[in-house]
C-alpha cells in the first residue's frame, strides 16, 4: 500500500482513526525541543485520553548521532512503544528513521510510522534514505521500511519559521529537484517530478519567505514532491559537496545545497570546460538535461544575490579549508553526477564559494 497524505488540522480525527486502526497504544513521539512549543503539540498530549499513550524523545541535535538513534531505540523498547512518529525537520525525520531500522532489526514487527515534518524542505517524509554520524562520519542509511506510512502536513508549523530558515529549506528543496533532474538514474516520472517542483517553487518562493500562509501550504506540497524525485534517483555533486561546509560555515544545509550547486552550475554553463560524460543516455542527452535546467539555474544564481546568501564566514586558512571540504565529499553522491569532473575541479569549486563572501582567520 502506498503512503498516505493528510494535509490541514481538520484531519486530526482521521489520524486519530488511523491510529486506532493500527492498534496504536503507545507511540514514540521524536521531534526537537522547539516542536513542543508548536500548536499541534496538543493533539499528542490529549491521545492519552484516548487510550493512546505518548512517549517523547528528544535527546539528539542537528546533523544527529547514530548514538541519539540508538538511544531513542532503548527508549521504544522501554516503554513498549508500537508507532514511531517524527515531529519536526530533518533531523528528527532521520532520527526515527533509524530507530525504526534498529527495533526492526532487534525483531519488532510492523511498527506503524507517522511523519509531521515542521519545514517545507527536506521532504524527508517522501523518502526511504536517513543520515546520521558515527565518529564524525556521515552515515547513509537506505531501507524501504524508512519510508513513512502516513505524512501529515499543517502548514501553520511554518509560521513561526525565521526568514532564513525559509530561505534556506525552500533552497533545499529546489537543489533536491534540481540534482534529481540532472541525475544519472533519472527517469519520465522522477523527472516530472522535478519540473513540477521546480516550476512551482521559482512562482512562489518570494512570497513563501515573506510569510505568505498560501505559499507555505504550497511549498510543503512542493518540498514533498521533490522528495519524491530524489526517492528514485538520490542526490548528487551538489549535496555530495554541501554537508562539511555547513559544518565549518555553520549555516543550514539548504544554504551550503544551493551554494554548491549554483557553483556547479556556473562551472557547466561557463562552457570553458570540455566535461565528460558519464549518463548511459549519452551526451547529446545530457547536452538536452542541462538545456532545460539552464533557466532554472539562472533563478538559483539570482536567487542567492537576492537574498543576500553569498557571504559565509570559515575560520581558518584557505587552503587548509578546502582540504578539509574535498576529504569530506561524500563518493555515492559524486557517482551519481552525470559529468566526470577531477578532484582540482572539485577545488576550484571550493575556491569560488569561498571566494565570493567567506572570511578568514589564520
Amino acid at each position: 500500500m502506498g503512503q498516505m497524505i493528510l494535509e490541514g488540522r481538520e484531519m486530526a480525527d482521521r489520524v486519530q482513526s488511523w491510529l486506532h486502526e493500527h492498534g496504536v497504544h503507545d507511540i514514540l513521539l521524536v521531534h526537537g525541543r522547539s516542536a513542543t512549543e508548536l500548536p499541534c503539540f496538543s493533539f499528542f498530549q490529549h491521545l492519552p485520553s484516548a487510550g493512546i499513550y505518548v512517549h517523547s524523545f528528544s535527546d539528539f541535535q542537528p546533523n544527529p548521532l547514530l548514538a541519539s538513534a540508538e538511544k531513542g531505540a532503548v527508549v521504544f523498547a522501554d516503554e513498549g512503544c508500537d508507532m514511531i512518529v517524527a515531529l519536526g525537520g530533518g533531523s528528527a525525520m532521520d532520527v526515527a528513521k533509524v530507530v525504526k531500522l534498529l527495533v526492526l532489526r532487534k525483531g519488532a514487527g510492523d511498527v506503524p510510522f507517522l511523519a509531521i515534518p515542521t519545514t517545507a524542505g527536506t521532504g524527508s517524509e517522501a523518502t526511504h534514505f536517513a543520515v546520521v554520524y558515527k565518529d564524525g562520519v556521515k552515515q547513509s542509511v537506505q531501507d524501504d521500511c524508512l519510508l513513512p506510512d502516513l505524512a501529515w502536513f499543517l502548514p501553520e508549523v511554518l509560521a513561526s519559521l525565521p526568514i532564513y530558515q525559509r530561505k534556506a529549506t525552500a533552497l533545499d528543496a529546489f537543489c533536491h529537484a534540481f540534482e534529481s533532474f540532472w541525475s544519472i538514474h533519472s527517469n519520465a516520472q522522477s523527472q516530472e517530478y522535478s519540473r513540477r517542483a521546480l516550476d512551482g517553487i521559482q512562482k512562489i518562493a518570494d512570497g513563501y519567505v515573506h510569510g505568505n500562509a498560501a505559499a507555505g501550504c504550497e511549498m510543503m506540497r512542493l518540498a514533498h514532491l521533490a522528495g519524491m524525485a530524489i526517492d528514485i534517483t538520490q542526490t548528487t555533486a551538489g549535496h555530495a559537496m554541501c554537508y562539511e561546509l555547513t559544518h565549518l560555515a555553520g549555516i543550514a544545509h539548504g544554504h551550503a545545497a544551493a551554494l554548491c550547486v549554483d557553483a556547479l552550475g556556473a562551472f557547466l554553463y561557463r562552457g570553458e570546460t570540455l566535461w565528460e560524460c558519464i549518463d548511459s543516455r549519452g551526451k547529446e542527452y545530457l547536452q538536452g538535461v542541462l538545456f532545460e535546467l539552464q533557466p532554472s539555474w539562472q533563478w538559483l544564481h539570482n536567487r542567492m544575490d537576492d537574498w543576500q546568501l553569498r557571504e559565509i564566514y570559515v575560520k581558518g586558512p584557505r587552503k587548509e579549508t578546502v582540504s578539509c571540504l574535498l576529504d569530506a565529499i561524500h563518493p555515492m553522491r559524486l557517482r551519481n553526477f552525470p559529468i566526470h569532473l577531477r578532484l582540482k575541479d572539485y577545488a576550484s569549486l571550493f575556491y569560488q564559494i569561498l571566494e565570493t563572501g567567506a572570511a578568514y582567520e589564520s
